[in-house]
């Protein structure tokens, strides 16, 4: 893969922030406010048929803050780039945990960020007393895995981590209606 190419893949999100930002200011300038409003959204249905992805929620907000007009799409065209920045960052950290895990596990990483709008530790702690195993890599990026069928793993333990939380085995329900977790730190790497 040549240097170009890496580049694009390891600032992906900003390209297309600091793209679809371009692009919209140019069709307001040229009369065509309106249509300058679609071009986040066609990134979006874009990045879905390419890549199968999608936005989370904090993109959503972001752009339905821009919608406002004003100081409010100044302030949420500058978050939404700081926040792309951010993505590519934990993707290029995701890119790194996969290698590690290696196949077939490394399709089922996900990141913990993504799976509520809380932060990352919360959120692992929350996956694991529903069932699932989340760890922090060494380069401080909480993941979790799924199997094939999208439903959490609670049974596997990662080749590089620092700290794992997952169920406690045997299972037992914990005293806030979930099951009891184990948290365990490691050194492993």
């Amino acid at each position: 893969m040549s240097g170009a190419q890496q580049a694009v893949i390891d600032h992906n999100s900003t390209i297309k922030s600091i793209g679809g930002t371009i692009a919209s200011m140019g069709l307001e300038k040229s009369g065509y406010s309106t249509l300058g409003k679609f071009i986040t959204p066609a990134v979006w249905a874009t990045d879905y048929a390419v890549n199968k992805n999608m936005p989370d929620k904090a993109d959503v907000g972001i752009f339905a803050t821009g919608l406002f007009g004003g100081p409010a799409a100044v302030a949420s065209t500058v978050v939404g780039i700081f926040k792309s920045v951010l993505d590519d960052d934990m993707n290029a950290k995701l890119r790194v945990i996969k290698a590690a895990e290696g196949a077939p596990f490394n399709e089922g990483i996900k990141i913990c960020y993504h799976y509520a709008s809380s932060a990352p530790f919360i959120n692992a702690l929350t996956i694991a007393s529903l069932g699932g195993t989340c760890w922090q890599h060494p380069n401080g990026l909480w993941v979790y895995i799924v199997d094939k069928n999208n439903n959490l793993v609670h049974n596997y333990t990662p080749k590089v981590a620092v700290q794992i939380i997952r169920p406690a085995h045997p299972f037992r329900m914990g005293s806030n209606g979930r099951l009891a977790i184990t948290n365990t730190t490691v050194r492993k790497f």
